[in-house]
């Protein structure tokens, strides 16, 4: 027996995209696939980011040459989690836009904002705040961009990389991506 589309967590999408599908970018995936695995990578990715807050707050680290303190077991885990999902993570992408009839070359458009980083050369000198506030600018941009990329509303019925995803029923917005 089959587990229902609609028994489906988040957990099964993102062991689904990161065991099943990681190397398989044909397809379509719905918005729930995608923001599913996202949202299970990015809590894997802050888990990361607190062990080293805590191993740099206890002490545990690494002293590379009495200049930098650097925590060990945040920086093999982060490792890990970027290593481990980051194929994953490109083909959902390229999934997820196939399912509005998309190619894989609009995530370049995710790119576009980050070549605001060569104007940080120009804002610099000296000018630190300016430099951090360009730098959240287009850390900012990127993720709306992307942001809508990955929300766009799919295309009804079969499309030119296949058939619909069984969830495709799911409303129109944000608001129906995970009920």
């Amino acid at each position: 027996m089959g587990v229902s589309i609609r028994a489906k967590t988040v957990w099964n999408y993102f062991v689904t995209c990161l065991w099943e599908k990681r190397f398989d970018s044909k397809g379509r995936a719905s918005r729930r696939e995608f923001w599913s695995f996202f949202m299970c990578e990015s809590v894997l990715i802050l888990l990361v980011l607190l062990i080293g807050f805590s191993e740099l707050l206890s002490g545990y680290t690494w002293n590379v040459r009495d200049e930098h303190e650097l925590p060990i077991i945040s920086m093999i885990l982060g490792g890990v989690v970027s290593i481990g999902t980051s194929f994953a993570s490109k083909n959902v992408a390229i999934r997820r836009l196939h399912d509005w009839n998309k190619s894989s070359n609009y995530l370049f458009f995710c790119f576009v904002p980050s070549l605001g980083f060569f104007l940080l050369p120009l804002v610099g000198g000296g000018n630190v705040i300016g430099a951090y506030a360009l730098f959240g600018a287009v850390v900012a941009l990127h993720f709306a961009v992307f942001a809508f990329l990955m929300s766009v509303a799919p295309t009804k019925g079969p499309n030119k990389y296949g058939p619909p995803t069984d969830d495709e029923q799911s409303s129109s917005g944000l608001v129906g991506v995970f009920e």
